[in-house]
């Protein structure tokens, strides 16, 4: 444990295959080696400023054994070893997350290491960065400190890996007792731990030094490293959820844990709860300015004039969750966010994301994740005036050109998102249209091209066969009326160009009310169409507009008007 190593030549030297060859064959000596990691651990957790460079040393590289070593461990065999009465996990938990404030090994400071003993309490002198509770300066840690923080994050996410060893039909009989102990009351370092990581999202910035191009890759990769892993940390924990305090268990990892947590009064996840009890404005103002500037920084990334001058952000799918989290439990938050505009910042990095990660089966549920964060904002009033702001930069992925504002911008980037659909695409049809029938009641103007967007979507959803091809498929028509309807009863002024394109696009409308569905048993239709067989072609419905335009122009206009099907245009259809 002396020799000098690093992180990832521990994960290339030690295989998995030799790993689970230790775990499974020779039990006995994989315990012993964790016995004697942890006992090293603990031994440095406790004697600050007292250990020499060979202890120091020796403890890093436990670290590092025990990250590639523990996963391989969370299985029914070790629960015994784990959960005995010597209580090693909660050792280990104790001992990994208390290295994490300890001066010389990941932090720059001076003080006792009794302080975070007590649930609740927080050293401002040992949060990783400033941020939440403390606008002070932080000491710079060094780039060992550094590397020491992000393999002590490591190591928490390989122990928060028990629910990976379950069936999927287990997970609810069987939960995480590692998270569960992390969340609750019994953990003596849970805030801490919880203002620390969220310190280091806040503080977070990989913008270019003033503007520079390239310059944003002089910062160093471990920060990025561990703001990642600290989002990593932050989502596990906030997304456990407490078992009732009146369920039976029988394995002794549930039986320990709950017995420990039965003097606490209050049986819930305590992270979750700390992210929604964030209600002071200067708080609130520096979570929604970093979101705003990660966000922003991502889309500069893709739209930079010379390639590659601004460094991506290596964590972007984690920032869309924590947003959603936070959008989903702390009213405070969405509602500071959209007074201050931030979340206008935010639109168009979510729609680049979506727009890059639609067509990808892996990335559906940041997919569902995103449209999650449109429906719940779409059902506030206050975000739907805020679409009113203007557009007023470039847009890094391919839409038509137009002039106008946010809502314009989610119009648009649906409706080419839903014309360039396939089978992985269509189950989403229905929450874009829902969300633009959301926001309709407040958006005062619309572009040209939103205009002809929504009376082309109208075209493509208002065919026989797609109507017939599902029995949900009318709600799209009854969603982009809704929209329609909205503009007409409450922004007439600013619906110019939507007025236009209903009148070009009348007929429609007319195929729409005058359509007449058969009794498929009756008529001896086989079978409707299923979505993934109807293809949307823009094409065939123009070609097809501008025959019955052409039809139209050769009629009689008395014998029009005196047909009994073809209504006066000023007569409302009951739909």
């Amino acid at each position: 444990l002396t020799t000098p190593t690093t992180f990832n030549q521990v994960f290339e030297e030690l295989p998995s295959a030799q790993i689970n060859t230790l775990v499974s064959e020779y039990p006995q000596n994989a315990k012993t080696l964790i016995l004697k990691s942890l006992s090293c651990l603990e031994q440095t957790w406790h004697q600050v400023h007292t250990y020499d460079q060979s202890q120091l040393l020796t403890c890093i590289n436990s670290v590092r054994f025990l990250a590639r070593l523990v996963p391989f461990t969370l299985k029914e065999d070790f629960l015994e070893f784990w959960w005995n009465e010597q209580t090693l996990a909660i050792r280990l938990l104790k001992a990994t997350t208390g290295l994490m404030f300890t001066p010389a090994y990941s932090l720059i400071a001076s003080v006792e290491p009794s302080s975070l003993d007590e649930f609740n309490k927080v050293e401002l002198a040992r949060l990783w960065d400033k941020g939440l509770l403390s606008d002070q300066v932080i000491a710079e840690p060094t780039s060992q400190m550094l590397s020491n923080r992000y393999e002590l994050l490591m190591l928490l996410i390989g122990c928060m890996g028990q629910t990976l060893e379950c069936e999927g039909s287990e997970l609810l009989d069987n939960p995480n007792s590692w998270v569960w102990y992390l969340t609750s009351q019994a953990f003596p370092h849970s805030a801490q731990l919880f203002y620390s990581l969220m310190n280091v999202f806040v503080s977070y910035d990989n913008s270019a030094y003033l503007k520079l191009p390239y310059s944003s890759y002089l910062n160093t990769p471990l920060k990025d490293k561990v703001a990642e892993a600290s989002l990593h940390v932050l989502m596990l924990l906030f997304e456990f959820e407490h078992p009732p305090q009146d369920k039976e268990f029988h394995r002794p990892d549930h039986l320990l844990v709950s017995e420990l947590i039965q003097s606490y009064s209050d049986n819930k996840n305590e992270m979750l709860l700390r992210l929604v009890s964030i209600n002071e404005p200067s708080q609130l103002k520096l979570i929604s300015s970093a979101f705003a500037r990660l966000f922003q920084n991502l889309a500069y990334s893709y739209s930079s004039y010379l390639p590659e001058s601004q460094k991506k952000l290596p964590f972007e799918n984690e920032l869309s969750i924590l947003l959603w989290k936070l959008i989903q439990t702390n009213p405070s938050f969405e509602a500071h966010s959209i007074s201050t505009g931030d979340l206008a910042k935010v639109i168009m990095p979510l729609l680049l994301i979506l727009h890059q990660s639609v067509n990808s089966v892996t990335h559906q549920g940041l997919v569902m994740v995103i449209n999650s964060v449109f429906m719940k904002l779409s059902s506030n009033r206050n975000f739907g005036v805020l679409l009113n702001q203007p557009v007023n930069y470039s847009i890094p992925f391919p839409v038509p050109l137009f002039q106008g504002n946010h809502s314009d911008l989610l119009i648009i980037t649906f409706s080419k998102l839903i014309e360039n659909g396939n089978k992985t695409t269509e189950p989403f049809y229905q929450t874009w249209l829902l969300i633009l029938a959301n926001i309709s009641p407040f958006v005062r103007k619309l572009s040209s091209v939103s205009a002809n967007k929504i009376l082309k979507l109208l075209g493509i959803f208002s065919t026989k066969n797609w109507l017939l091809a599902a029995k949900q498929n009318h709600f799209l028509v009854f969603y982009l009326f809704e929209f329609i309807n909205y503009q007409l009863q409450y922004h007439w002024e600013g619906a110019s160009y939507l007025v236009l394109e209903i009148l070009n696009s009348k007929r429609v409308i007319y195929k729409l009310w005058r359509m007449e569905v058969e009794n498929p048993e009756e008529s001896g239709v086989e079978e409707h169409p299923t979505q993934g067989e109807i293809k949307i072609n823009l094409e065939e419905i123009e070609e097809r507009k501008e025959e019955e335009e052409d039809s139209q122009r050769g009629e009689n206009l008395e014998t029009v008007q005196n047909t009994e099907t073809e209504p006066e245009w000023t007569a409302t259809p009951e739909w």
